[in-house]
Formats: C-alpha cells, structure tokens, sequence
C-alpha cells in the first residue's frame, strides 16, 4: 500500500507491481490472510477482500469510545474472522470476533500512547507501551 491510497499487488515476487486499487483515503496498514483474503485500513475506513483485490467491500466498523483511526494504526486479520485494529495515538486495541460487524475494546490507556503492537497469532498479543510498558492479550 502507498500512504496516497494505492493498493498494489505482485505475483512474481516482487519484481513488476500492478495498480489493484486507488483511492482518496489516506492508506494506514493492510493485512493478507492467503492471495485471495485482505483486509485494508485507511482513516476511515476498514475494507476487506475475498477475491484477490479485484473487489472490496467496506466494513462499517461499531467501534466504542474511538476516534478516526490515527496514522499509525495497524490492523491484523485471521481465518476465523476476527480482525484487530489499533489506536497508537489514544493507546486503544480493538477486536472483532465478526469480520469487524462489531468492535470491542480490549485495551484502552487512556492518555497514554502505544509504540507498537504484534499479534503473532489470533489467541496471543503484544503491545508496547511510550513509557516501557509491556502488555499481553491472551484469549482463552
């Protein structure tokens, strides 16, 4: 992705790029399952594809107690559906269990801002805090 709204896509690793979207939205992060299943997150929006980027739909995420999503958000999907997305900015981690119909908050820190978040797989989670924090998400 490009931060100008441009989705680009290889199938020969990496050595020509073909235009698969464009948009006005100002691009934050992506998050490929397989070739076929992606998600998008731009500054306001969450869209998700099933068919390799020819076509996407956007989600209309409910996400409580959140502003825009900030410029450094990130945003993780997996193949049960659920999805993770991020507030840097307001130190916020929200999950989806229904390809993002509903957010829940599961990490909020006030005033404070996260650095970054890693979720290497769907049960287990990251995040580091401005000050040194260190939390984990667990989902049993």
């Amino acid at each position: 992705i490009s931060r100008l709204g441009k989705i680009y896509k290889t199938t020969d690793r990496g050595a020509s790029w073909n235009l698969i979207r464009e948009t006005n939205e100002f691009s934050i992060d992506a998050s490929f399952l397989n070739e076929d299943i992606g998600y998008y997150l731009t500054t306001q929006d969450i869209l998700k594809t099933g068919d390799s980027g020819k076509n996407w739909e956007k989600i209309q995420p409910q996400m409580p107690n959140t502003p825009n999503i900030d410029f450094d958000s990130q945003i993780f999907g997996f193949d049960t559906g659920e999805i993770i997305t991020t507030n840097f900015y307001y130190g916020r981690i929200f999950f989806s269990k229904n390809e993002g119909v509903n957010f829940d908050l599961i990490l909020n820190l006030g005033q404070q801002q996260l650095n970054d978040v890693s979720f290497p797989t769907r049960n287990t989670g990251f995040a580091l805090g401005n000050h040194g924090q260190i939390y984990k998400y667990s989902k049993k």
